[in-house]
Order: structure tokens, then C-alpha cells, then sequence
């Protein structure tokens, strides 16, 4: 996400895709969020994609603000007409750019600063929260969400094409970008430090109980088939595609690929100043 679109979510699916993954597991995300102060606060999204979230939340929250940060001006583009169409007290403004590149100095302070699957995908993922950390109200949150698959192909048995080839997709994006896949223990090591007071975490696994929802991995690689045709060969994801399909008949072991950690803080006092 470093460059002007997303690596992954440019196809005809994406959108699909996205919303698949927000439906999984944005609902305990969305419950922690309406036990904080709902009403009158401005609240910083970073990394919004096609509005999914806001669109839940502008009904449980009331007369704020919502800054929706993306860096696809796609995405930035449907989460407007999405947001356009709800009746809400609340406003809601649209910033396209890049977290890497942005400076804080940019941006008013908030209440609360939220993203989700995001962080893993950047470059040095913590330093970039870091920089952001600073925006956050004393007294505000900081309320976070991003995989923890560390270790699951321990316990899987059967060896699988398909998921092999998604792994293979996720460590070349993580090596080109110098991110981590799979960072969710490491925020909630980062936000139990001081000046931060953790209030909440919860692990999501997610259930897969539909062929939509068992399809998201395969609608990733058919994502990627275009773009990653060089590396692996036109042939060879076609074999891979197939192979998920048997892989997500697989409930238990198909189900440990998609957990993730959502972590609560509040800030206790002002952050230390970061690098604009």
C-alpha cells in the first residue's frame, strides 16, 4: 500500500472481497467501539477502503466526524457514494494519500484513531502507527485490528496447493514492501506501553459457514493472478485456484487462517512528539 493503489484489490471482485472480510470480522470490532464515547467526536480512520466500517458505525454514533483515510482514490470513491446514501447526524470527510508519505501536521486531532487491517500491510507497520500516535487526545483510544496466523500451518496435516501459493503471494508482499503479514501481538505489545492503558482485546476467529465467506482466499489469488502471472507461471495459480477449493472444504483447518487480534487503548496522556 506504498504506491498509489493496493497491491491486492484492484480487481472486479475486490469490492466482493473487501466486504466478504468486513462482514467476517467487523462486529465484535464495531460492539468494543459503541462502549466508548459515541457522541460529538472526531474520529480518524486510517486506511478506510470502500467505507464498510463507517457505515456501521454512523449507527451507533452521533453528531461526529469521521475522517475516512485511504490511498486508493477507488476506494475513496465508493466510500463516498456508500456514505452519501445513509441518514446520520454524523459528517464524514475523505482524505486520498499515502500513510507513509502523509504528515501529521495535515491533520486536526481526534478521539479516536482506528484501522484495521492496514498496519501489516506498510512498510515498518509500528513506526508508522508511531507517527500517528501523537494525533490522539489525551483521553482518547486507539482501537486496532490486524491478523494473527503466526504458526497455524503447525496445525494443519494436509499439505495444500492453494494455501501454499497464498502464503508464498503474502511473503512476497511482505519481503517488497518490508512489512509484516501478521503483526497483532506485536500492537498489543506496542500499546501496553506507558503512556498507553490497554482496556480491551479481543481474539476473532472467524466463521467460515458459507461458500462466499470460504471463497475469500481464492478471490485473493485470483486477485493476484495477473499481477503475479510472471512469478509463478499462468499454469500453476490455475492449479493453486483449484486447490483452494478442496482446502476450504477443510473447515478446522481452513478456519486458522483467519483469526485476528483487536486491541483497545486509551491514551493516558499526550503522546511524545513524532516525526512529521
Amino acid at each position: 500500500m506504498c504506491n498509489a493503489t493496493y497491491i491486492l484489490g484492484n480487481s472486479v471482485n475486490a469490492e466482493l472481497r473487501l466486504d466478504l472480510l468486513n462482514e467476517l470480522t467487523s462486529k465484535a470490532f464495531i460492539e468494543a467501539l459503541g462502549k466508548l464515547n459515541t457522541k460529538n467526536v472526531r474520529v480518524l480512520n486510517l486506511g478506510c477502503g470502500s467505507g464498510h466500517l463507517e457505515e456501521k458505525l454512523a449507527k451507533i454514533f452521533s453528531h461526529s466526524h469521521f475522517v475516512c483515510l485511504d490511498i486508493s482514490k477507488k476506494r475513496i470513491e465508493e466510500a463516498r457514494r456508500r456514505l452519501e446514501k445513509i441518514q446520520s447526524t454524523n459528517t464524514f470527510e475523505f482524505i486520498q494519500a499515502d500513510l507513509t508519505t502523509l504528515s501529521i501536521k495535515s491533520l486536526k486531532p481526534c478521539d479516536i484513531l482506528m484501522s484495521r487491517f492496514v498496519l501489516s500491510h506498510l512498510p515498518n507497520g509500528i513506526q508508522q502507527l508511531e507517527r500517528f500516535l501523537p494525533l490522539v487526545q489525551p483521553e482518547g483510544f486507539v482501537c486496532l485490528e490486524e491478523l494473527v496466523g503466526d504458526g497455524s500451518e503447525l496445525y494443519c496435516n494436509n499439505k495444500n496447493l492453494g494455501y501454499e501459493a497464498f502464503i508464498k503471494i503474502v511473503k512476497l508482499q511482505s519481503q517488497s514492501q518490508n512489512s509484516s503479514f501478521e503483526i497483532g501481538f506485536k500492537l498489543l505489545s506496542e500499546l501496553s506501553k506507558t503512556p498507553h492503558q490497554v482496556l480491551h482485546c479481543h481474539l476473532t476467529q472467524a466463521i467460515l459457514n458459507n461458500a462466499s465467506h470460504k471463497s475469500i482466499l481464492r478471490l485473493g489469488i485470483e486477485e493476484a493472478k495477473k499481477a503475479l502471472a510472471n512469478t509463478f507461471g499462468e499454469k500453476e495459480i490455475d492449479q493453486a485456484i483449484t486447490s483452494l477449493r478442496e482446502f476450504e472444504n477443510d473447515k478446522y483447518a481452513f478456519g486458522l487462517y483467519s483469526r485476528s487480534l483487536a486491541v483497545f487503548a486509551k491514551i493516558q496522556h499526550k503522546c511524545s512528539k513524532a516525526k512529521l
